[in-house]
């Protein structure tokens, strides 16, 4: 048994100065939230409270999983049928991705008409690639832009035009990964892996606005070959912002790193 500590000999650190909500514990969870709502942003956050059914076990199929705000649920794509399950394992819970089998989630007309929307994933993955980690519908038949883990690159790719931009990924890097695209009707941004990689782009199809897709590319019952093995903690999705060269959006990558750093 430990002896308590006297509270005479505990030291308190007292600063005349105010501090930011991110230099306090427990708090960039917080100030997060507020600045999602702000920016009119969608977070997804692995918690048992945001999860359908209430507090799913993990040999529950996942039916949706709600946003913080409650505004959205994420439901199984269309071929994944009771393959979606919760892991509380490890430091940071979240949601299962198996290799070659549809665990992906999506959200119905998940963008607006926009020529801006950004996104962001916070996932582990300690074995295997987990290849497909996000994916959007640009409202054209066919196409979407999707974001993927393999083969050591950390890659965007427009389908219908081409368009894309990739980063070295290391394998196998320990903890959670933070990944941000963005695309403000000319460029396609993309961060991850302490870079940002940037191509010039014209996306068709946005004026029809689209679906968000996560852990899969579509609600097409293939494509095996690109659903990987991945541990999704967190989604993130704005529909009509572009966080990485919106100049009023620009602390928002470095919040949600400051989240990642010291919450998960």
């Amino acid at each position: 048994m430990h002896n308590a500590v006297p509270m005479s000999e505990i030291t308190v650190l007292e600063l005349p100065q105010t501090l930011p909500p991110g230099a306090l514990l427990n708090r960039d969870a917080v100030h997060l939230a507020g600045v999602m709502a702000q920016t009119g942003g969608l977070w997804f956050t692995a918690r048992q409270d945001a999860l359908l059914p209430e507090g799913v076990g993990p040999d529950t199929a996942l039916s949706g999983w709600r946003s913080t705000n409650g505004s959205a649920t994420l439901h199984p794509s269309e071929p994944n049928t009771g393959n979606s399950l919760f892991s509380t394992h490890g430091p940071r819970p979240g949601l299962v991705m198996r290799e070659g089998v549809h665990c992906g989630l999506w959200l119905a007309a998940a963008t607006r008409i926009s020529r801006c929307f950004s996104a962001g994933l916070i996932y582990s993955a300690p074995e295997g690639d987990p290849r497909t980690l996000l994916s959007l519908s640009t409202g054209q038949e066919h196409n979407l832009v999707f974001l993927s883990d393999a083969d050591g690159r950390l890659a965007l790719h427009d389908r219908a035009t081409g368009a894309g931009v990739d980063i070295p990924q290391p394998t196998r890097e320990p903890g959670p990964r933070l990944v941000i695209f963005s695309y403000d009707g000319q460029e396609l941004a993309l961060h991850g892996a302490g870079r940002t990689a940037r191509a010039t782009a014209d996306l068709p199809g946005l004026d029809r606005g689209g679906d968000l897709f996560v852990g899969c590319r579509s609600n097409r019952r293939g494509l095996l070959k690109t659903l990987g093995r991945s541990l999704i903690h967190d989604v993130f999705f704005w529909p009509d912002r572009a966080i990485l060269t919106e100049a009023a959006a620009s602390d928002l990558p470095g919040l949600i790193a400051r989240y990642q750093r010291w919450a998960i």
